[in-house]
Order: structure tokens, then C-alpha cells, then sequence
């Protein structure tokens, strides 16, 4: 048995002192106690006289072989390696060790040996409901436990040794022989009592306060310190899981606590729960709660149209009912339904402005393909501003005519194409002035289109330029026999 340190550390010390002082009072007159023999106990720094040994737990010297070397021997009951009875605690409490002082006694109450701190020992009578001592050895006359209410004691009820379902034995401390009341600190099995938190009945994670019961999702009462948010009499509801609910059993439904609550429709949703993910990811089978903020389709099962996004599925957008949207298209479009609307995706999503398709994107003769920006997927016009080389365009700068393009009213071969004079369109945003015959050749008003610089404008003597169908001989007396002169581009003598 556990002695108290402090006194432990006192005796060794005064038995230390008293060993100085005797040895020093045989200095003084001239002789020793003990004989010239003696033993020397290293573990306590105690020297015995011959014929004794230290204890082998305790700093005191004993007769070699006798009680407290430790060694039960000749006619010793127990030895524990000390000659003391045990102790006294900090209360004043007396604390037997396991052996007596002399080794004839175990101190244990019922051995019939009246030890040290025992007022009686009656053996197996010891706590019998007429006996006069009970078990840990102290006299009464008559105890809580001997199946009768005694008179002049605080008992108001008896039930012998054993609890009855309306009182409670002497094993209930101050609430012994007391009528059995949940709050009374003890728990009492026969009165159906599962726990007991004491005064005030306060719940604790393991028992309802107020019941005295064990807490359990669906007995109808909230026991907040265990865990439960809510209680539904087992059965699930709009705001709470029931019993069936695993780790989720009477806690507030949530998409994405792990439990499928089939009377719980998620915040913004429509149906309800028909599969949840713990941590409300998604999953190919299964909706998440859209980073906890629920909607269309959280915790159902998906499917292009149910207004939800499910990134394991690689969806990028879904429109509710699946219909397409501006930037997403709708569940009718094949391979890249709820996919994000896309030029060259293969799908023509009228509601994303799309007048056509083309595989991959590129340019048809009837089609801009993505390139075109705002123009992608757009029925190719000359005239719209985007370039469109497979649909026979050299150049589109709008419907317009620039110095670089032939716009939209320019006659079919020249339009969307670089001015170029010969092309039967007189574009003045060039600086044409007209244009010459079909052949490219001079008119009598419009220089054809070898006169140079002065192609494809109006014929003018002096340009530089001899139009003969303008009636012109020269331009310069170069162009005259020598006999003449160039005047007003005639050759005259």
C-alpha cells in the first residue's frame, strides 16, 4: 500500500540521527553499543549489530531472518519487508499496509484478526444483517443493508444488500436506504437507471440528465452534449436525419454529411436527396453540394439539364431543363452537351447567336470559322468584315468600298476583292475614275489599263497617256514624223 513519502523520508531521518547519536555517546564513554561486529546496510545507510539486517523495506534493523526481511517464513502469515501496521493519511485516516508489524496478520477485514485501524473482525459474519460489524471491520449496530428500515436512523427505505427498483443499498453513499430518485448521483440498475449526473440533472455525453438514460438518436430527447443537433422519433425529416443515419443519426441534414435522407430536399433544389457524398464532392453517380451551396440537383443523381455543374462528369455548365443558353449548350447536344458553347465544337447553338458549324472551326465557303471572333460561326457575307479566303474573299472591310477592297455592291467577281482596274467596278476610294472596255483596253473617255498611272482614268489630252479611241495622235512631238509637231495631241506639220 502507497505510504506517505514525506513521512517515510522523517523516519529514515530520525533513525539516522538517533544512530549518530548513540554511536556518539559511545565515543564519550569510552566504549561501543554494539559489539565490535556489525552489519552494514548500504540502501539505507544503517549499521546494525551483529545478529540483525535491515528490513528490506525499511530503514530499521531487525533479527536476520525474522518479520520484515520480505521472505514469508517460520510461522510469519505475510512479510512485506517492514515492522509497521501502515499509516496515517493527510485526512487522519489510518491505511493498513499488507502485513502487520509482526507478521501475523494480512490486515485484510474478514481474516478475523482485529488489526490496527479495524474496530471488529467477525470473519464471514461481516455485514450480515444482524452481525455487529460490517465489511471494512467497524462496528454497528444496525446498517443500511440488513433488509429492515431501522429506527433512529436517517434510512427511509431498506433493500437489503442489493438494489430494488424503488430504493436504494448501501452501496449509494449518502443516498443510501434512500428512495431511488434519477439526480441523486448513484445509479440505481433496478429502478431502470442508466446513469445519473447528480443535482440538478445536467446531461453529460454519455447520459440524459433528465432521464437518467443512456443518450440514443430517437428517444426523443435532445441531448445536446452528445452529439445531437435535432431528434425526430427515429424517422427522417426536412431538418433532421434519424436513427438510421450512422455518424449523421440525429444531427441537421446537410447534402454532403454522407446520408441519403429521402425527406430532405437540399436548399434551392427541386427533388429530394437520392444519394449524398460525404464532404459533398462529386462524384459520377452523384451531385455534390456545389461547394456547399446546393441548388438544382445537389444530391441527385446526374444528368445534363438538372441545373447542376458536375465537374467529375467534366461538365462545364448546365442549364436547368436543358434547353441551350447563350453560353452553354443544352442536353441535345450530343457529345458536347453541357459542355460551353463553342465555334468548331460541332453543335450549331442557335441561342449563342450560331448560324452554322464547321468542324474544327475553320473557314467554309459558307461559314466563318472561330477565327472570325464576333463573327465565328456566322454565315460568311462579303461585306460582314472578316476575311473569309475559302468562301473566295481577297479582302472585307465591310460593305464599304476602301482604297484596299471592293465592298459589297461591287458586281460578284470584284466584290471582296483589291481594287484593280480592268475588274468592271470603278472604285473612287482607289482613285478610279472609271473603267476601261472589257479587254482592259482605252474607251474614248476612260484610258485602259496599260496607260499606267493614268489607268482607269478619264482620258485627258496631256496625261501622258495616247488614247486613239479618244481621237488622240500623240501625247509629245516623240509621237510625231519629225516634219511635225505635237499640238493638242494632233500631229500637225
Amino acid at each position: 500500500m502507497r505510504r506517505s513519502q514525506h513521512k517515510h523520508s522523517a523516519r529514515v531521518r530520525v533513525l539516522a540521527i538517533a544512530v549518530v547519536a548513540i554511536a556518539a555517546s559511545g565515543t564519550v564513554i569510552g566504549s561501543c553499543v554494539f559489539d565490535t561486529k556489525t552489519n552494514f546496510c548500504e540502501k539505507f545507510g544503517l549499521r546494525c549489530k551483529e545478529g540483525q539486517e535491515c528490513a528490506a523495506n525499511q530503514a530499521v534493523c531487525i533479527e536476520i531472518g525474522g518479520c520484515g526481511d520480505g521472505i514469508t517464513g517460520n510461522n510469519e502469515i505475510c512479510d512485506d519487508g517492514n515492522i509497521i501496521d501502515g499509516e496515517t493519511d493527510d485526512a487522519g485516516v489510518f491505511i493498513p499496509d499488507q502485513c502487520s508489524h509482526d507478521c501475523m496478520s494480512n490486515q485484510q477485514c474478514g481474516n478475523k484478526n482485529i488489526d490496527k485501524g479495524e474496530e471488529c473482525d467477525d470473519g464471514s459474519d461481516n455485514g450480515s444483517p444482524t452481525g455487529i460489524c460490517d465489511n471494512r471491520c467497524h462496528k454497528v449496530n444496525r446498517v443500511c443493508g440488513n433488509g429492515v428500515v431501522d429506527p433512529n436512523t436517517p434510512e427511509e427505505c431498506d433493500p437489503g444488500e442489493m438494489d430494488s427498483t424503488g430504493c436504494n443499498s448501501n452501496m449509494a453513499g449518502s443516498a443510501s436506504c434512500k428512495p431511488s430518485m434519477c439526480g441523486d448521483g448513484y445509479i440505481n440498475r433496478a429502478a431502470h437507471e442508466m446513469c445519473d449526473t447528480g443535482i440538478g440533472r445536467p446531461d453529460a455525453a454519455d447520459c440524459n440528465g433528465m432521464l437518467c438514460t443512456s443518450p440514443a438518436c430517437g428517444d426523443n430527447y435532445l441531448n445536446m452534449v452528445a452529439g445531437e443537433e435535432c431528434e425526430s422519433s427515429r424517422l427522417d425529416t426536412q431538418n433532421c436525419n434519424g436513427k438510421p443515419g450512422g455518424p449523421a443519426s440525429c444531427r441537421s441534414t446537410r447534402c454532403g454529411d454522407g446520408y441519403i435522407n429521402t425527406a430532405f430536399t437540399p436548399s434551392g433544389g427541386i427533388d429530394p436527396e437520392e444519394c449524398d457524398n460525404a464532404g459533398g464532392g462529386d462524384t459520377t453517380m452523384c451531385n455534390g453540394n456545389n461547394h456547399g451551396n446546393n441548388g438544382p440537383g445537389a444530391c441527385r443523381h446526374p444528368t445534363c439539364g438538372d441545373g447542376y455543374t458536375n465537374s467529375a462528369l467534366a461538365e462545364q455548365c448546365d442549364t436547368l431543363g436543358g434547353a441551350d443558353s447563350r453560353t452553354c449548350n443544352g442536353s441535345g447536344a450530343g457529345s458536347v452537351k453541357c459542355k460551353l458553347s463553342s465555334c468548331g465544337d460541332g453543335y450549331q447553338n442557335d441561342t449563342a447567336g450560331e448560324q452554322c458549324e464547321t468542324a474544327g472551326g475553320v473557314d467554309t465557303s459558307s461559314c466563318n470559322g472561330s477565327g472570325a471572333g464576333a463573327l465565328a460561326c456566322r454565315n460568311s457575307r462579303c461585306g460582314d468584315g472578316y476575311k473569309n479566303a475559302t468562301a473566295g474573299e481577297g479582302c472585307d472591310d465591310g460593305d464599304a468600298d476602301t482604297m484596299n477592297c471592293n465592298g459589297s455592291t461591287a458586281p460578284m467577281k470584284a466584290k471582296c476583292q483589291p481594287p484593280k482596274c480592268g475588274d468592271g467596278y470603278v472604285n473612287t476610294k482607289a482613285g478610279e475614275q472609271c473603267e476601261p472596255a472589257a479587254d482592259g483596253g482605252d474607251t474614248a473617255a476612260c484610258n485602259g489599263v496599260g496607260a499606267g498611272a493614268v489607268s482607269c482614268q478619264f482620258s485627258v489630252c496631256g496625261d501622258g497617256h495616247v488614247n486613239t479611241k479618244a481621237s488622240e495622235q500623240c501625247e509629245s512631238d516623240a509621237d510625231c514624223s519629225p516634219s511635225k509637231t505635237c499640238n493638242m495631241c494632233q500631229c500637225t506639220p
